[in-house]
């Protein structure tokens, strides 16, 4: 069962035409909860919302993936992964249901500054000898590692009604090919396989050792991006960077590519490679250690 699982997946991966976005979403439960632990401060001007209403917030840090299709959103103005459409939901709500949705949103997209400046774009040049660059597979070894708490979660969060929440994202962005509601169903389909999908995942291929210890480094930025968002809404210092981080991604493959041409060159030329590709990975994360956000946590 596990061998047909894993060829379903493995070949998932490498048929899928449109690469899903990282975090993925049981890193973004987990992610929520430790926010939610610590917003007991004034530091937080939404505090009373928060707590009060800790379901909406976790969903709302679901919610910028629930449209499919980053390569066609990309082309579009009101995309799901851009401030001006978190920071209008806010500006919008006109209750405290509301509020914790959109500041959800907002914490889903601070979130995704680390995980798309920083590690797809590590994760890309440092595994470049391997076939697949795909965001879905980055995304689920992340999720593999959560506790398995943060998959209930997330069970528990598809089974709630937020239907005024979908209606009221529906009408703040643009949803590329196919409407909001069946964006929604897809969305929802693949968040009830997502513990077959991350269980298969971490028995092909575990993190560990030096790859788990460096996770660390990106669970805490991207928390301490969330917690700067959180405080400052629009003026955080995440607020600087593209969700999406195309332009660290398409550099990130460009040197990728680069990378795997030279492999070819023979045994000296691919020593070098890998010797160049450690550089670049260390490079990132000393930019992320010095990211402006790091100082918000």
């Amino acid at each position: 069962m596990l061998i047909v699982a894993a060829s379903a997946f493995v070949a998932f991966i490498l048929l899928m035409p449109e690469p899903a976005l990282a975090w993925g979403p049981v890193t973004h439960v987990a992610l929520g909860m430790q926010v939610l632990a610590s917003v007991i401060t004034p530091d937080y001007p939404l505090q009373a919302v928060l707590t009060s209403l800790p379901e909406v917030f976790l969903y709302g840090s679901l919610a910028p993936d629930i449209v499919q299709g980053r390569r066609f959103q990309s082309r579009l103005r009101r995309h799901s992964h851009n401030w001006t459409v978190g920071l209008e939901l806010l500006g919008a709500a006109a209750n405290a249901q509301e509020s914790a949705f959109a500041m959800g949103y907002l914490a889903h997209l601070a979130a995704d500054v680390v995980a798309h400046n920083f590690y797809l774009p590590a994760r890309f040049i440092g595994q470049f000898e391997s076939p697949v660059a795909s965001h879905i597979y980055a995304e689920a070894r992340f999720d593999s590692i959560q506790r398995p708490e943060f998959h209930d979660m997330l069970v528990a969060l598809v089974n709630l009604d937020f239907s005024e929440l979908d209606a009221m994202l529906d009408r703040a962005i643009d949803s590329p090919l196919i409407p909001f509601k069946a964006h929604r169903r897809i969305f929802e389909g693949g968040l009830k396989r997502i513990r077959q999908w991350n269980a298969v995942v971490k028995a092909l291929s575990p993190m560990e050792g030096d790859e788990l210890a460096r996770t660390g480094l990106f669970t805490e930025s991207s928390c301490s991006a969330i917690g700067g968002v959180m405080r400052s809404p629009g003026q955080a210092p995440a607020c600087s960077y593209d969700p999406m981080g195309t332009e660290a991604i398409r550099h990130a493959l460009a040197s990728r590519r680069n990378l795997q041409r030279l492999i070819r060159m023979g045994p000296q030329a691919k020593k070098t490679a890998r010797e160049l590709a450690a550089t670049m990975v260390r490079d990132v994360h000393s930019h992320l250690r010095q990211a402006p956000f790091i100082l918000a946590g």
